[in-house]
């Protein structure tokens, strides 16, 4: 059953007030006919997939990205029956004692705001090192002679996991222990790992699906029981476009294509998820061709977001669960759009999506928040070249999103970010550097962020043999600053990117990295490594 909702809208001032601390260029991408979407993981999660002409309609693979510029939003209307209109609204010029909008008037109102200008700046605001400022980036080299899939992650721990596509050797998994890589491969056959999507559970173990090339199947990984299982989850010209994600109680959720019935699918298991008896699955939308660049993400109570595309009707989806009905919302209508998408959902189950106009060639923004939807661009493309191909999107403790992606307009790998949102829009605009200028492989990009919330961006070098996997790391020079008007910069004496309580800031332990606000509290040990004045259990 579906029920699908309307937007429409009235067109309001939108006021936000830039909050620049990072200054970069704009950058594209371009289409080819191998394209993917990667998962990034925490609870969220995409993936990547694969072109092939011989499928029916032409199925691609999927790529995370993100964007924003632009200024279409969306209201939902109580009409569910009436054709889906995108229209705009925008918040209403705030209270000039509260410009920014964070409950706090200004110094200049006789208040307590010490920069009215910044949500991020008030009295009651985490006095940490937020300013900080990406001079250069440093790369790692993971593996060679692998395919152009991949995923990462990033444990509590601070160590990385990546899945990738082989190449010859199928479906591999590499992680850090110590200062070295471990390898292993999990699926040998060659037909199997495009497509593919990577998530941690709270402990610690891995859960990936992917596509089985060969026999046209979803494929699932894991494990969770100690040894590496694998299961075919559903079969029949299914598996593109694939994207996991594991919620807090460790329930697994997948979304992907069925290609046969032109369906967006769902399947999900609680419990010994290594057999295929264990997953059950529906049809989240089986109105037009549906399902391609699948990507989904759940919330901190454990509710699916899968958004989609439906080619034959031109259109740019997002279905939620609600009372047990896959509620479906238009976020975008009138051309190609939602091409290549990334998901991501924060505390609040605000929900933000990167995607690829492939009219105009932007590498796009969307947020859903307090139910409505808005759009804005963050890169437009360069002549004959589309923007957001290969791209992947991740939002850190402090709500700041990051994005990287690559561009074949010459200048590689790049990487953006929203230092902060002003009515689920990026309120300076986004601020963008090349990474790497001589990468560009359209499946291997992927995000993932350290608990001091800096990128960590994997991706893929060369073709064929000379394939090489590499892992980029942001050299920063930091930029102090009051962030909560107490006349002084916080201190961080373990560096993990959050101020002691001492100097005003929000960390428990200042003299261990692994505890902070930001931490997941491993339960029972004895350790309340999430200052929340507890221990998880």
């Amino acid at each position: 059953m579906m029920i699908t909702w309307t937007h429409t809208g009235l067109r309001l001032a939108l006021l936000c007030l830039f909050w620049g601390i990072l200054s970069c260029s704009n950058g594209d991408l371009s289409a080819t006919s191998q394209q993917s979407m990667d998962a990034i993981s925490g609870p969220f999660t995409d993936s990547n997939h694969v072109a092939d002409s011989s499928l029916p309609n032409g199925d691609i693979g999927i790529v995370s990205v993100v964007d924003s510029n632009g200024a279409a939003d969306g209201v939902l209307s109580d009409d569910t029956s009436a054709t889906a209109v995108l229209d705009s609204i925008d918040a209403p010029p705030r209270a000039v004692c509260d410009y920014d909008g964070d409950g706090f008037q200004s110094e200049a109102c006789g208040g307590t705001d010490c920069n009215d200008a910044s949500p991020a700046v008030n009295p009651k605001a985490d006095d940490v090192l937020k300013g900080h400022c990406i001079k250069s980036w440093k790369t790692e080299h993971v593996v060679s002679g692998i395919g152009s899939f991949l995923d990462m992650v990033i444990d509590p721990k601070g160590k990385r996991h990546i899945a990738y596509h082989s190449g010859e050797s199928g479906l591999a998994y590499a992680h850090e222990s110590g200062s070295s890589w471990v390898l292993k491969s999990l699926d040998t056959d060659e037909s199997v790992g495009s497509n593919l999507s990577l998530s941690l559970d709270s402990k610690g173990f891995f859960h990936i699906s992917y596509l089985d090339l060969k026999w046209t199947r979803l494929k699932y990984a894991t494990n969770g029981t100690g040894n590496v299982a694998l299961a075919v989850l559903d079969q029949g010209l299914v598996g593109w476009f694939s994207s996991l994600a594991v919620d807090k109680s460790g329930r697994v959720h997948v979304a992907y294509r069925d290609t046969k019935h032109g369906t967006t699918r769902y399947a999900t298991c609680a419990n010994n998820c290594q057999l295929s008896s264990t997953w059950t699955f529906e049809d989240v939308d089986d109105e037009g061709d549906a399902g391609k660049f699948a990507t989904i993400t759940v919330d901190k109570d454990g509710r699916p977001y899968v958004a989609y595309t439906v080619i034959d009707q031109n259109e740019f989806r997002v279905a939620h669960k609600k009372d047990g009905v896959w509620v479906v919302e238009i976020v975008a209508t009138g051309g190609p759009s939602g091409w290549c998408m990334s998901s991501t959902v924060d505390d609040s189950g605000n929900v933000y999506l990167s995607y690829m106009d492939k009219v105009d060639g932007m590498l796009r923004f969307a947020s859903r928040v307090d139910d409505i939807w808005r759009t804005e661009a963050i890169a437009p493309a360069a002549v004959d070249v589309f923007g957001g191909q290969s791209s992947s999107i991740q939002m850190d403790y402090f709500g700041r999103l990051h994005v990287a992606w690559t561009d074949d307009s010459g200048e590689g790998l790049k990487y953006a970010w929203c230092p902060v949102l002003c009515d689920g829009l990026c309120c300076d605009g986004w601020d963008s550097m090349i990474i790497d200028a001589n990468a560009f492989v359209p499946q291997g990009v992927s995000v993932a962020l350290d608990q001091q919330g800096r990128p960590n961006v994997a991706y893929v070098t060369g073709g064929g043999s000379q394939a090489t996997l590499k892992i980029a790391v942001p050299l920063c020079a930091e930029t102090p600053f009051d962030a909560n008007c107490d006349g002084t910069d916080g201190n961080d004496s373990d560096g993990d990117g959050f101020a002691s309580i001492s100097s005003g800031g929000l960390d428990c332990n200042d003299s261990d990295a692994a505890i902070n606000p930001g931490a997941i509290d491993i339960p029972d040990d004895t350790i309340d490594s999430n200052c929340n004045g507890q221990d998880g259990s």
